[in-house]
Formats: structure tokens, C-alpha cells, sequence
């Protein structure tokens, strides 16, 4: 997720799920301008402890990509993709919470969801939407969509067969997010079983 002002830009990232067998001592940002092949490194100095980091001093006219490095004592991890291409500027409000999420398929290992989309896209276009679940008894949102999901439907899935799991979904805008809108109540990851079909026989019909 992005935000920017009119001199900088706020970058977040899901944390890394492995420290690689070492404590993890926290993450480094590169940049580079849209369109060049060198990167520079934000904060050489010491790794950011925290899954955001804000780069500063920037211009309005330049668009910026950036990624991200895990960094233990053993090293560092290989980058992240780089981000899509944003450039400092006014913030922007927020889009609208999208709503009404159900359940329209599910599995052992997987959920499938569709919502109502948000017809308020705040300050800037709509790019789409993010999914978190996290499982029953769990304080850890985990995000499911590796880029935002375009559209009002997402399947989940590598879930544990037999576990609950709690869903929410936010818009995104070229600047901004909404807040969260998190369904009530939880999803079982389990085969939906269908009912039996019966017909009876033309003699039965007709009796």
C-alpha cells in the first residue's frame, strides 16, 4: 500500500512469515526513478524495524518505485518485487468501504468470497480491493492477494482443512484505502457437501 504527500511517499509491506532461522533485525528501502536501473538505498544507515517506511525529500514531478529487503544477521533476503510507479502529490480522500461479503464456495484448503463493491473512489481511481484472514483464536491478519484484486470475488487459499478463519476487505485508490469491512462472523475451510438429487419414476408420477 502507498500514500504520498506532496514531498514524500509512504510505502507498507506484509511482513516476512520466516526470519530464516535467525531473528529477523527488520527491513531495507530502495528506490529508484521510474524508467532507470539504479537503485538507491533509503535508509543505508539501519534497517527500518517496521513494515512501513516514508521517503522523504522527494520531487512532484518524478515518479518512484521501491522495494524492500528482509535483513538478518545472516543477511539479507533477496527484493521484493518493486512497486508500481507513484509519484509524491496531494493526498487524496479515501475511497468508500466496500460491503455485503458472502461465502460462494469453499473447500479444505481454500474460501472463495464475493462482495459489494464501493461506488465512492474518494480522490483519486479505484484500483481494487485487499483481503485479510486470520484464523479463530488469532490476533494475525494475514493479506491473500499478492496485487489488488480488481474485481468483487477473491478465492483464498493453502487454508487448514477444518479451520475458521475471520475475512475483511478494504478498497484502495490511487493514494488512499478505506477502513476494513470485516464480515461478523467466520468461514469453516471444509468440502461444501451438496443434497442428494431425487426424482421419482414416471410410474410414481402418475400414481
Amino acid at each position: 500500500m502507498v500514500t504520498a504527500t506532496n514531498d514524500s511517499i509512504t510505502i507498507q509491506w506484509n511482513k516476512v512469515t520466516s526470519d530464516g532461522g535467525s531473528p529477523l533485525l527488520g527491513y531495507y528501502v530502495e528506490k529508484r526513478k521510474k524508467g532507470t536501473s539504479s537503485w538507491n538505498r533509503c535508509n543505508p544507515d539501519q534497517p527500518c524495524t517496521d513494515s512501513q517506511f516514508t521517503a522523504n525529500n522527494l520531487r512532484q514531478d518524478i515518479e518512484y518505485e521501491f522495494r524492500v529487503f528482509a535483513v538478518n544477521k545472516a543477511g539479507e533476503s533477496d527484493p521484493s518485487r518493486a512497486s508500481r510507479p507513484i509519484s509524491a502529490s496531494e493526498p487524496v480522500d479515501p475511497p468508500g468501504e466496500p460491503s455485503d461479503i458472502k461465502l460462494t464456495d469453499s473447500t479444505n484448503t481454500s474460501l472463495s468470497f464475493a462482495w459489494k463493491g464501493t461506488d465512492v473512489h474518494g480522490g483519486g481511481d479505484l484500483l481494487g480491493y485487499d483481503i485479510e484472514l486470520k484464523e479463530e483464536g488469532s490476533d494475525k491478519w494475514q493479506k491473500y492477494n499478492d496485487s489488488h484484486i480488481s474485481g468483487t470475488s477473491f478465492t483464498a487459499r493453502g487454508l487448514k482443512q477444518g479451520c475458521s478463519y475471520h475475512v475483511r476487505i478494504r478498497s484502495v485508490n490511487v493514494g488512499s484505502y478505506s477502513k476494513y469491512y470485516q464480515y461478523k462472523g467466520s468461514f469453516i475451510a471444509q468440502e461444501i457437501h451438496a443434497a442428494p438429487a431425487f426424482k421419482m419414476t414416471s410410474e410414481l408420477e402418475t400414481a
